[in-house]
């Protein structure tokens, strides 16, 4: 799916509020930054600030579980949203240094 290059540009300059119910289901894995990683429309790769004073006026929330997601427009009746993944985190998350200092 094409994603227009603004909608990458909002969804990384504006940030996105994250629905309760998908905050939820994505809280044990992938809401510990102030950033969500995000792979919108041609797997391109979008940082979107979550949770950050600025993204009250965001355009988009972000629905769904943790293996779907999309991105919809409050304002706009009738949008279906923008699919959206959310990428696996690197393996070396959960491991430790040889010091015992988690990664």
């Amino acid at each position: 799916m094409w994603v227009r290059p603004e909608t990458k540009l909002d969804i990384a300059l504006r940030g996105l509020r994250i629905d309760p119910d998908t905050h939820a289901a994505l809280a044990a894995t992938t809401l510990e930054a102030q950033t969500l990683e995000l792979l919108v429309g041609d797997h391109t790769h979008v940082s979107a600030p979550i949770d950050a004073a600025g993204t009250a006026a965001a355009p988009f929330d972000l629905r769904g579980t943790s293996d779907r997601c999309w991105l919809s427009d409050p304002l706009r009746d009738g949008d279906a949203g923008i699919a959206v993944r959310l990428p696996s985190p690197p393996r070396f998350y959960g491991r430790q240094t040889s010091s015992g200092v988690p990664m």
